[in-house]
Formats: C-alpha cells, structure tokens, sequence
C-alpha cells in the first residue's frame, strides 16, 4: 500500500491534524496510507490534507514490494531543473496525487481556468472527469455552471466526478439536479450523489 507523506520545512504542525494522519517526530513527516486502487477516495485524501496543511510539501513513498513492480531505469542524477513544479507540471509528468495537492494550494489562474475548461470540451471522458477534478481540487466555484451538463454525460466517469464536484463547489441550488441521478444506472454516480447531497446539506445546517 503506498504511503502519502507529508513533510514540513518549518516544522511539524500541532497535535490537532486532520483525521487519519499519522505524526512521525523522528522522521519530521507526517504520513496517511493510501488505497491505490481508489483513485476519487486517494484525489479526496489529498484535497482535504492539502487544504488543511499549506505548509506540508507531498511525497508518496512505495513498500519494497511495489517499487519492485516499478519498471527499472537507468540511475541518473538527479535534476533539479527536470523536477516537475507547479499544478499543471506534475500534472503533465503523471503525479496526480501531487498536483491535486498543489491545484488546492495554488487553484487556477486565468491560464489554468483555460486549460481546464479545454479539457472539459474535450471529447475524451478522462479529459472531461479530470477537468471536475481539478474543478474541486482548485475550488474553482464559477465551474459549476458549466458543469450541469455534465450530469448527463453518457460516460459514468464523468458523471461521478461531476456529481463529486458539484458536492465540493455548489449549494443547495444543486440539490434537485443531483436528486434526478439517485436513481443512475451506475453504482459510484448513485454513491456520489449520495455523498454529495449530504456535504451540501451539511454544510448549510
């Protein structure tokens, strides 16, 4: 199981940290074990400590046994030029964990705002549900709007991580538009919207 661990160049944070990470004062890090496997629960785990934690640099460490799956390279190195920076930059190196961390920290400037809403048009679902990611990691709140039609997406994907956004970004306006999808054909949309309502809800009461 890989390991999200969060180090702090001025030092560790309080005893109060969000719930399920792990304080390790002999290492300086904090740490929270992930499930790989369940990529919206893993982009949520990072938004909510990122959020938390602006001060927390991210790192996922592997077990002996996974890095072993990983395909060897040649030693190089290192580059401190090459090393990805920014949302977008780790994004494009394939550290999605790391830069829905880093859009939660920097949101969207009217360059990124662009390029997510050109994801968002694009005719490929990935590129469409990741547009509803960072939607909500970079709490781009005026994305909603746009977003509505996407709960009618013919691709589950899309749908789910709609629904997971508007649950982030909108208010009760939303309500009934999510309510029309209790009843989708697709388990996780039905989980998200389950979800969703409950956070809209919450947060209003």
């Amino acid at each position: 199981m890989p390991r999200l661990v969060l180090s702090f160049p001025h030092g560790l944070p309080g005893d109060s940290v969000p719930s399920g990470l792990v304080l390790d004062p002999a290492r300086g890090v904090a740490w929270v074990d992930l499930v790989a496997s369940d990529l919206p629960a893993l982009v949520a785990t990072v938004v909510t400590l990122a959020r938390a934690l602006p001060q927390a640099e991210f790192a996922v460490e592997l077990s002996p046994a996974e890095a072993a799956l990983v395909p060897s390279t040649p030693a190089a190195a290192p580059d401190a030029a090459a090393t990805p920076q920014g949302a977008w930059a780790l994004l494009d190196a394939g550290q999605l964990a790391a830069a829905v961390a880093a859009f939660a920290v920097e949101g969207l400037d009217s360059a990124g705002r662009e390029r997510a809403r050109a994801l968002a048009a694009s005719t490929d679902p990935a590129q469409v549900a990741l547009a509803c990611q960072i939607a909500a990691a970079a709490n781009w709140r005026s994305f909603v709007t746009p977003m509505r039609r996407m709960l009618e997406h013919a691709d589950t994907r899309v749908r789910t991580e709609a629904v997971r956004a508007i649950g982030v970004l909108a208010g009760p306006s939303m309500l009934a538009g999510l309510q029309r999808l209790a009843s989708d054909p697709s388990p996780d949309v039905r989980a998200a919207v389950t979800q969703a309502m409950a956070t809209i809800e919450g947060d209003q009461g």
